[in-house]
């Protein structure tokens, strides 16, 4: 980020700020989004402004008032994501040993990068690249020079077992392109998933096993092509069904077998009809699905997904408690604007991953009981840390890259505690000077290229768009695919593996190992005919939103706030109507 960059983000910053310091008088306070492309309106409530206070340092007795936010909760969960890439891996080298790595960075990534395992070793120490702090000059400038200087781990990634090609993943073993997974075993092609085995081009699926092409499915066996299922097992193109078996094209139902397009058939009548459809071709199931969809619009959806809730708004929450506006997430507990967060309470406008969290504010990957972590990246079983990126068991830190079992420093410097204490504050006036204080990283300065982050899924942006708004791009020079075939219609006709295909949508050449090829025989599943970044980007255009409108219940017309913009076709209901209709 240039010296100019800093300037003018400083400048509308500052300009942000004094329009906040006069709204503040007037309190219910809605504000405009400080972003030039955006300019839509947000609520500051009195509880945010409760929860900044409580977040808020503390040296010496004074405390260093956290201002209200001047971007949008959209606009500033997209600024976050940028800061951590979950799906992409690329071949690169480990700047301390020179053995070849999987890594996050992309290629030619102007940053010093050690293999995974080398990071964690003691045999480089990040305060040997300490630095000190200069209160003349803008913070976001200083902490960028930092990010380019210190070594970084090559992945995000915590006690797996054959996983090179995983990245934000944990505690999985002989998984292949996966990302912001936990406890896996032989999965493939994944994103958001957990305690799942042998599961492959699947999005948000918690404890199933044998499935394909599945989004927001729990507990489920052998489950093709599905929707938002419960305990399912033998099943295909299913939406919104629970605890039912051996069905075809049903939706919104409950404890049932040998459903056929919700038509109730004997065991005999649905092995024959099913005896006549080939699943094995890809040509056949793109037509089931399209004639499936018809069918499922025919059939109300609830307002939101979720399940032991109370007091909460957003989608796809369970177990939580007085939670406004989060996405993906379980066990929570006031908290606001956190997406795929788990087991954390009084946090807010936080990005993965929690399992604990509590009192963080504008994180990315934050989580391992982890407190008091405050517009940070990557913060693992740390307290304390205040605009710090890849920490790991530390405490009180502020403007640290890539430190470990560490305390007291200021841009990896090693201070005492009198000092430290001392000198935060004096930084903290300075970045107020500059328009920085409370203001995420900048996705000028980001480490990960916008196409290579989190951001590009949730947030879509081409490559003229992130050029205009001077972020980070990844060009990938793939050499022309006109040479390489299509994927075949059957896994019979791939002779095989591996064998590299050309992708039909976006001319990208990607590959079937023999473990997935292994998988579409035994499971007499057809291949894949697009690379896994389409079929991910296809699995995201399906998904739910993560946005909230006020809508009507199709049915008693009582207010709801859903995920279902008013525009979508789907019928939906209240939770009341929807119970009473289905069950």
């Amino acid at each position: 980020m240039s010296g100019c960059d800093v300037n003018l983000f400083c400048r509308d910053v500052r300009r942000a700020r004094l329009s906040m310091t006069h709204l503040l008088q007037s309190i219910p306070m809605q504000q405009t989004c400080a972003n030039g492309w955006c300019k839509s309106s947000f609520d500051v409530t009195d509880d945010d402004l409760a929860f900044y206070d409580k977040v808020s340092p503390v040296f010496e007795g004074k405390k260093y008032t956290i201002p209200p936010p001047t971007l949008c909760p959209d606009c500033r969960m997209q600024r976050r994501m940028l800061w951590r890439n979950e799906l992409h891996v690329f071949l690169g080298e480990s700047a301390l040993s020179g053995k070849k790595t999987m890594t996050q960075f992309t290629p030619n990534a102007p940053y010093v990068v050690y293999a995974y395992e080398e990071w964690q070793s003691d045999a480089w120490d990040a305060t040997d690249y300490g630095m000190t702090a200069d209160p003349t000059q803008p913070f976001f400038s200083q902490f960028e020079a930092q990010l380019h200087r210190v070594p970084h781990p090559s992945r995000s990634v915590i006690s797996n077992e054959n996983c090179d090609y995983a990245n934000a993943t944990s505690w999985s073993k002989n998984c292949y392109m996966v990302g912001a997974c936990s406890r896996n075993e032989d999965c493939s092609y994944c994103y958001n998933l957990s305690y799942c085995k042998d599961c492959m081009d699947c999005s948000f699926i918690y404890n199933c096993e044998r499935c394909y092409g599945c989004i927001y499915c729990k507990q489920c066996t052998a489950v093709r092509y599905s929707k938002k299922c419960v305990d399912c097992s033998d099943s295909y193109f299913l939406l919104s069904c629970e605890h039912c078996s051996n069905c075809f094209g049903c939706a919104n139902i409950s404890h049932k077998k040998y459903c056929f397009f919700n038509e109730q058939l004997t065991k005999e009548e649905y092995e024959k009809r099913i005896s006549n459809i080939d699943l094995t071709s890809r040509d056949n199931v793109l037509e089931i699905q399209k004639e499936a969809q018809k069918h499922w619009l025919t059939f109300p959806q609830k307002y939101m997904r979720g399940d032991m809730n109370e007091n909460v708004t957003g989608n796809n929450i369970s177990q939580s408690k007085n939670v406004r506006s989060c996405f993906d997430a379980s066990e929570l507990e006031d908290c606001a604007h956190c997406w795929t967060l788990h087991q954390s309470r009084d946090c807010q406008d936080c990005y993965g991953w929690g399992r604990t969290a509590e009192l963080c504010y504008e994180c990315t990957e934050v989580g391992d009981g982890s407190t008091n972590a405050v517009l940070s990246a990557k913060v693992y079983a740390s307290h304390d840390i205040l605009y710090s990126f890849s920490c790991y068991r530390c405490h009180h830190l502020f403007g640290c890259v890539s430190m470990k079992d560490s305390s007291y420093c200021i841009f990896n410097t090693q201070y005492t505690k009198e000092e430290y204490d001392k000198k935060v504050p004096e930084l903290i006036e300075s970045m107020r000077t500059h328009g920085e204080w409370g203001e995420f990283f900048p996705m000028q300065i980001a480490p990960f290229a916008y196409n290579a982050s989190a951001a590009i899924d949730y947030f879509p942006l081409t490559e003229s768009e992130a050029e205009r708004l001077h972020i980070p791009w990844y060009r990938d020079d793939n050499p022309p695919t006109s040479h390489l075939p299509a994927a075949p219609n059957t896994a019979v006709e791939i002779q095989k593996a591996p064998a590299i295909f050309r992708c039909n949508a976006t001319q990208a050449p990607f590959k079937i190992i023999e473990q997935e090829l292994a998988f579409y025989t035994r499971e007499g599943i057809p291949p894949p005919d697009a690379c896994f970044a389409e079929r991910n980007r296809r699995r995201f255009t399906e998904s739910d939103s993560h946005k909230l409108w006020n809508r009507t219940c199709a049915k008693c017309e009582k207010l709801i706030s859903t995920s279902y913009q008013p525009s979508r076709p789907e019928i939906i209901y209240c939770e009341q109507c929807y119970l009473e209709t289905v069950y």
